[in-house]
């Protein structure tokens, strides 16, 4: 793994954490000192980029069939996503007070298995059983997509699976579907998959980068330019139609930047090996999906402490980071590690 990745990876989980604390504490807990960190957000968007670059990458001079394809992704995707959800629904069974704007409808729940977008029992939104496998099903959609043209060669692949996207992407804005499966197959956000397959290319086209003046003030150029755009881009580039068709725009391409600086970085072999970050990494989807259970359980004992206070409030969101972590660890270590390898056993056999 391209370590600059694998440390971006844990950032981006982290962001959304963050992302997520501050939100719960803003809207949740009546906090008036905090609001939701939108910025926090933009995790996502780093996460599509990279998902974009990796699939490019690992596929690059692989043979493996469509089929083989998809259930490498799926075996990796699925276990701690389907855990997960099955989770969920056991609190929505056994205390749907705790879920506000949870109801539980059987073909919501078949759906949200099978990473298909549909219609919210209650909150009008494409969400799963799980609210953020919502990046899950754009991520399967991918998957799919980038699978009907695996057997291109490397470079047609990655123009015709951006072809594909991005004739979606029209559709989608000249029908404006009101169908919420529609409007997620269809979405512009799709958009920063195409920029982590332009990166690939590039990491695979160029020739290695050699230490240089010029190449590091060029990579931590982008990397401002990324920074700053992510930090800057408003919150409501996620709410309204038009500024969330333009979220490609406002949040894809500075995510581009984050992801194409580090990479220059890493080909002029100015990232160090940190084994802690390298870790983190690896625990970065289990870090995704445990956030979620953890700030929840955060936000329901929370107010027994003295909430209006600096410290208090604080305390919560280095509580919530912090406990994510460490959770993150232990399942992806207990649950992620194992499964895989069962997977790769089976997929030894099977070959």
């Amino acid at each position: 793994m391209i370590q600059s990745i694998q440390y971006l990876r844990f950032l981006a989980a982290a962001l959304v954490v963050l992302y997520h604390g501050t939100q719960s504490l803003s809207k949740d807990l009546h906090s008036t000192l905090f609001e939701t960190w939108h910025a926090g957000s933009r995790g996502v968007d780093l996460f599509f980029v990279i998902s974009g670059f990796i699939i490019l990458h690992v596929t690059e001079r692989s043979n493996a069939s469509r089929g083989a394809f998809l259930l490498r992704r799926m075996t990796r995707v699925a276990p701690l996503y389907h855990a997960a959800t099955l989770a969920m629904l056991a609190v929505a069974l056994v205390a749907p007070s705790l879920l506000a704007t949870t109801r539980i409808e059987p073909g919501h729940v078949i759906a949200s298995l099978l990473f298909i977008p549909v219609d919210h029992p209650v909150a009008f939104s494409a969400f799963p059983l799980l609210p953020v496998g919502w990046t899950l099903n754009a991520e399967a959609q991918f998957y799919v997509l980038f699978a009907l043209l695996l057997p291109l060669a490397p470079r047609a692949r990655a123009v015709g699976v951006g072809g594909l996207i991005l004739g979606l992407v029209l559709v989608g804005i000249a029908l404006r579907p009101e169908n919420q499966t529609l409007s997620s197959w269809t979405a512009p956000i799709l958009i920063e998959f195409v920029f982590g397959l332009i990166l690939g290319r590039l990491w695979h086209d160029l020739p290695p980068s050699r230490r240089s003046p010029g190449g590091l003030a060029a990579a931590l150029a982008l990397l401002g330019v990324g920074v700053a755009g992510l930090v800057l881009v408003p919150g409501e580039a996620t709410s309204g139609v038009l500024l969330r068709d333009l979220r490609w725009l406002l949040a894809g391409l500075p995510a581009m930047a984050v992801v194409g600086g580090l990479l220059l970085l890493d080909r002029q072999g100015r990232i160090p090996t940190v084994p802690a970050l390298r870790l983190l990494g690896d625990a970065s989807y289990s870090l995704y999906i445990c956030h979620f259970f953890v700030i929840g359980l955060l936000r329901a004992v929370w107010p027994r402490a003295w909430l209006g206070t600096w410290t208090s409030e604080a305390g919560f969101l280095a509580a919530a980071l912090a406990l994510s972590v460490v959770a993150a660890l232990a399942t992806h270590l207990a649950f992620e590690k194992p499964i895989g390898r069962m997977g790769a056993r089976r997929r030894a056999v099977a070959a």
